[in-house]
């Protein structure tokens, strides 16, 4: 049974699927339907703002009840799967930095040190979507710091593995976690113990946070 973390994901990748499809049916916006889903998960990761997902089959309304932490959750939970993914192919190359930021996830998963982590994803969606509204409105943004850069290169970076990966290509969902019999094998053991390990520390988060209400 699923827990209320993967529920969660699951909700986020359904309500992703559902603004993909919208999009692609668009003769207009077809070609930008990926960049489209991706932004529309940034910005409400970013500023709780979910008006990029599709109100079809009551997408933004399942989306608009996840909590911050949840939506991190499932793009941290699909890299993890990447990982499991690539050991499956003999490693295969997801591209650089890519691969670098797989292994960051799932080694801090393994090693239940997150807090960072969050915290870089969080702080690039922000960067990332600062910097494409400055690009729609045709201003221009002060030069990012170093830390900055890396933050919003790994948000990008998580954002279009989820996108793409997930969404786009099927490779791997939210709905088939590493636990299940595909993906169960000694080579991949390391990517479920960190997938277990990340859903129990975030939903050890939530708990807290709610007892500090």
């Amino acid at each position: 049974m699923a827990t209320h973390m993967e529920n969660c994901a699951i909700q986020l990748e359904r309500a992703s699927r559902e603004t993909l499809l919208r999009w692609q049916n668009d003769p207009q916006q077809s070609h930008n339907a990926a960049d489209n889903v991706k932004w529309a998960i940034a910005r409400a990761l970013a500023e709780n703002n979910f008006s990029g997902f599709t109100r079809n089959n009551q997408a933004r309304e399942m989306v608009s009840q996840l909590k911050n932490e949840e939506i991190i959750f499932a793009l941290l939970q699909n890299m993890i799967h990447l990982s499991a993914y690539k050991r499956m192919r003999g490693g295969q190359s997801l591209g650089n930095p890519t691969d670098s930021f797989v292994l960051l996830v799932t080694d801090g998963a393994h090693k239940r040190s997150i807090d960072d982590i969050q915290e870089l994803l969080q702080r690039g969606s922000v960067i990332a979507v600062r910097e494409e509204l400055a690009k729609q409105r045709g201003t221009t943004l002060p030069p990012n710091n170093s830390a900055d850069e890396l933050a919003c290169s790994f948000a990008n970076n998580v954002l279009d593995c989820y996108v793409w990966y997930n969404l786009s290509y099927n490779y791997v969902s939210s709905e088939k976690p590493i636990a299940e019999p595909q993906y169960s094998n000694n080579t991949i053991l390391f990517d479920g113990v960190a997938a277990e390990n990340l859903d129990t520390l975030m939903r050890n988060q939530q708990v807290t946070k709610q007892n500090n209400y």
